[in-house]
């Protein structure tokens, strides 16, 4: 019986107990074949979609076929050869069948992306991507003829082809993939423990030819009882979010293969969808796998219930663009678990960036983890989690480790209170200056804030007590000293750092550039 799905499959010829232990690659098409005829003009291909078949059987042969396309169509051409185990290395083009037509279309070697291997190393090669895909779109009505050829002039009965042409779907896969690239249960296994959740990023691939660039959302397909999926929504332009599996309390310890799909959120689109994972099972230097595995489907399992909980507490403020923000995070031990608990978010806006994984002592349930927005950071509302690992068992590959997330919390990115531009200003060796900036207010505050200068040439420093700036306030004023060895010179890109306080919390944000120009000490002319 063959699959019901379009496709690749391995069949394994034989008796059961007498099968060899490699398979033949099949394919199953719903297109009619199209076998090429004898002689050297173009083979008649009645209609598209259709899949041409052919050998390249003399050295230097260009297998042809003819067939009709109109504007505005587009047709997703496809070579399997090398993917079926031929020895040939094709090369297409189309051109207009009139004679002297030049080239519209030229395709060799394709991407791994291209063929639907997503997740995806730049060392990896595979010889699937021996066979090009192209998108071909008709300029005008007529008559079109397709070229196939080994693009190094080979031939033989094994030289065997196969062209699908199809219409052109909107298609968008997911996959996994560790920040380090390694698809390995440390970062990208979906293990959950019962009464708690992980969190782990998803990512979007847009299949070849697709134009489909609405929002999105995740579909989870096969989820075990009392298994559910919290996932954002992928609005235009996004591609990596995390994602979040809870088990209940009540889920029983299993595994399952489950498939994750993106459905757009407009319910008139149609779109083609499915699991997209790669999988190096040996690998060599140079990071050159032998045998790479590819997946559609994830696993899944509930294990037994973790010794902690980890809970993210919800920010009071937000996140200032060119700012620093603490989150709280508390490890909610149970019994007499006392073991160290590494914490770290995976995913934050892009933009934001965090600091190195915290440890929280045996003796601890509290610990700060640290984030910072650059200028460039969308202000918005984001969902994030903290992920949370025992300390214990292999750190490279995870085995012996239980690791756990806190529930989602909403993270925002907004406008910092105030900019400052500071002016440009000179000092003399041994004497004090200043240094003026200019205060812009974005959003009102409460209180004062204290200002302070970063990046001071050596032997400059600012003259204590650091100034404040209330929200009325259009400048602020630093005064500077410059020690009788500071270094004479221009010095640009001295910034300044705005501390504010809110709900109780230190924000702190990096706003404005200026020159400083550091002067030697006048001579003094002694009088008469």
């Amino acid at each position: 019986m063959l699959p019901k799905q379009t496709g690749d499959f391995d069949y394994f010829a034989g008796k059961p107990g007498e099968r060899p232990p490699s398979p033949n690659v099949l394919r199953v098409s719903p297109y009619p074949n199209v076998l090429k005829a004898d002689g050297d003009g173009p083979t008649p291909v009645p209609s598209l979609p259709a899949a041409l078949n052919g050998i390249i059987s003399k050295t230097g042969e260009v297998d042809m076929f003819r067939f009709s396309a109109k504007k505005g169509e587009q047709w997703l051409v496809r070579v399997y050869a090398r993917t079926l185990g031929s020895p040939m290395d094709p090369k297409i083009w189309i051109r207009p069948a009139a004679d002297g037509a030049k080239n519209l279309l030229e395709a060799d070697d394709a991407k791994p992306a291209d063929l639907g291997f997503v997740s995806w190393r730049g060392t990896w090669a595979i010889k699937d991507t021996l066979d090009p895909i192209a998108v071909f779109k008709p300029a005008a009505d007529g008559q079109y003829v397709l070229g196939i050829l080994d693009s190094q002039g080979k031939a033989s009965p094994e030289h065997v082809y196969r062209v699908e042409i199809e219409p052109v779907r909107d298609s968008v896969y997911t996959h996994i993939t560790s920040p380090d690239g390694y698809q390995i249960p440390r970062l990208v296994g979906l293990i959950v423990p019962q009464g708690n959740r992980w969190t782990l990023d998803v990512q979007l691939a847009p299949g070849f030819g697709n134009n489909f660039k609405g929002d999105i959302e995740l579909d989870a397909v096969g989820l075990p009882r009392g298994v559910s999926m919290i996932a954002p929504r992928y609005t235009k332009g996004v591609t990596r979010l995390p994602v979040q599996f809870v088990a209940a309390q009540d889920a029983e310890q299993q595994a399952a293969l489950i498939e994750l799909r993106a459905r757009p959120v407009d319910s008139g689109m149609r779109l083609l969808s499915g699991s997209k994972q790669t999988v190096e099972l040996f690998n060599r230097p140079g990071e050159r796998p032998l045998h790479l595995l590819f997946l559609d489907k994830y696993a899944l399992a509930v294990t037994q219930p973790a010794p902690f909980h980890v809970e993210l507490e919800k920010p009071e403020i937000a996140l200032a663009q060119n700012g620093e923000l603490a989150l709280k995070v508390k490890v909610v031990r149970h019994g007499d678990f006392k073991e160290p608990v590494e914490i770290q978010t995976d995913w934050l806006p892009s933009n934001v960036s965090k600091e190195a994984a915290v440890t929280v002592p045996g003796d601890k349930s509290e610990a700060l983890f640290k984030i910072r927005a650059d200028n460039k950071a969308a202000a918005g509302a984001y969902q994030i989690a903290m992920n949370a690992t025992t300390k214990g068992g292999d750190s490279y590959s995870g085995v012996g480790r239980i690791r756990v997330s806190s529930p989602f919390v909403e993270l925002k990115v907004a406008q910092p209170y105030l900019g400052v531009e500071l002016q440009r200003a000179s000092v003399q060796r041994g004497q004090r200056g200043q240094i003026i900036g200019i205060v812009k207010h974005n959003q009102p505050f409460e209180g004062k804030a204290t200002a302070s200068l970063k990046r001071l040439p050596h032997g400059v420093k600012l003259v204590e007590p650091a100034p404040q700036i209330t929200s009325k306030d259009d400048k602020v004023i630093f005064q500077i000293e410059a020690d009788s060895d500071a270094l004479v010179g221009l010095y640009k890109d001295i910034s300044c750092e705005v501390t504010v306080m809110e709900n109780g919390q230190s924000v702190r944000q990096q706003t404005g550039s200026g020159v400083l120009r550091v002067d030697p000490a006048r001579a003094v002319t002694a009088s008469r």
